[in-house]
């Protein structure tokens, strides 16, 4: 996206109306002579729009930098809702040198770009535009207010002093002043944040959903192909494939859209064998709202219910029909992905529940912060560098809703808690 020229755009909803909004920002020198008399103070006048022999009465609203929307220049002009009316404003404010048609959400970004918004407020426009009822409007207010951003920040502070105990006890334990965390102390102040975090996400821990999105977890062992088929149903290479067993060694989550407007979280597991990521494998799949059974071989034991689905992901090397309730696919091929897409969404939709949500870009993040925050607590007087692994994997997932923590911020702490040397 550029930055420092000038953009337009309509701002109003598409359709006639009584009146419509054109909206610049950036330099608007290239827009003067247009627009007479040019508002030059902040405020609303009276203006008439040259149209190219023809002059348009309308309002204009004028903005300085830097308290506008965007932190620019800015104008908005109120001109009447005819379809032909505003195509024509917006041709004719185009036409001038230096002006281009803003970018979907550019306006945003540029405030964002500017501190006029936070990344949360940011997103918390999105979450009004696409809100269908009126708690997923409030869950929206909660994202433009920024309250929801002032408190993952608060989170995101959390885990990382807690990220500093534990790495000064792996990292300073021959210094004699420096005291780990207790495993007690650690496990109640991870557990009191998920409470937190689980609070915000609006649903406790068990079936019901925390984020208002079917989480769907690919089960099996190494090898089973999971990784193929995580991307193959996301579109695009996502995570690392190998012959190799254990090439996965963390849950690896993206949304995903299906038929009908489902919106799932498809998340990529370590394989289940007796190594640590294993274990990390075995929380997520109990948070699972649907679980998708991979074994290339075909070789299913009992368990399967609304909660379970049997694939089979290697078809192209099968030479027998499947059995029942086995979904075959290859994801090389494509064979059978658009019937386990189709089967994915239809349980999906089933157990979808009529409460709001956050964006799934949010909301996504946050119930793997959470995940990441109830892993360490599960972990606490283990693998110190397990634990440590788990709260920098959450502090990754908060930043990306508030802003990037900075490594060194963490080390900060380190030397601010203790007394290291002397």
């Amino acid at each position: 996206m550029m930055t420092g020229d000038s953009i337009a755009a309509v701002a109003s909803s598409p359709g006639t109306a009584d009146r419509a909004v054109v909206r610049l920002s950036g330099p608007l020198d290239p827009v003067s002579p247009l627009v007479r008399p040019f508002p030059v103070e902040r405020g609303v006048s009276r203006v008439q729009l040259d149209l190219g022999g023809t002059r348009l009465p309308c309002l204009a609203i004028r903005y300085i930098a830097p308290s506008s929307y965007t932190g620019e220049d800015a104008l908005e002009l109120i001109v009447p809702g005819g379809q032909a009316v505003v195509s024509r404003v917006l041709r004719v404010l185009l036409a001038c040198e230096g002006v281009r048609h803003a970018g979907s959400g550019e306006f945003s970004a540029r405030a964002y770009l500017a501190g006029r918004l936070s990344l949360d407020e940011a997103r918390g426009i999105e979450a009004v535009i696409t809100a269908s009822n009126a708690a997923q409007l409030a869950a929206a207010d909660r994202l433009l207010s920024g309250a929801l951003g002032r408190a993952a920040r608060g989170w995101a502070q959390s885990v990382a002093r807690l990220l500093a105990l534990v790495e000064a006890g792996i990292d300073f334990t021959d210094q004699e002043d420096v005291t780990a965390i207790e495993p007690e102390r650690l496990a109640g102040e991870l557990g009191a944040l998920a409470a937190d975090i689980t609070g915000e996400l609006g649903a406790a821990r068990g079936s019901q959903r925390s984020s208002g999105v079917p989480r769907v977890v690919l089960v099996g062992p190494p090898s089973a192909g999971k990784s193929t088929l995580f991307n193959a149903l996301l579109g695009r290479e996502r995570s690392v494939t190998d012959s190799e067993p254990g090439t996965t060694r963390d849950a690896i989550v993206e949304p995903v859209s299906l038929q009908g407007g489902v919106e799932i979280e498809l998340v990529d597991l370590p394989g289940l064998d007796a190594s640590a990521g294993a274990e990390l494998a075995r929380a997520q799949i109990e948070r699972a709202d649907l679980r998708l059974v991979c074994d290339e071989f075909a070789q299913f034991g009992p368990g399967a219910d609304e909660r379970t689905l049997h694939v089979a992901t290697k078809a192209d090397r099968a030479h027998e029909p499947a059995k029942p309730g086995v979904l075959r696919v290859c994801s090389i091929t494509g064979e059978g992905l658009d019937a386990l897409r189709a089967a994915i969404a239809e349980r999906a939709r089933a157990s979808l529940g009529d409460d709001g949500s956050l964006p799934i870009s949010v909301a996504g993040r946050l119930r793997a912060a959470l995940d990441a925050v109830e892993t360490a607590s599960e972990l606490a007087g283990g693998d110190a560098e397990l634990v440590a692994d788990r709260l920098r994997a959450a502090l990754d997932e908060l930043g990306a809703v508030t802003g990037r923590v900075d490594p060194d911020a963490v080390l900060g702490l380190v030397f601010s808690s203790f007394c290291v040397g002397k």
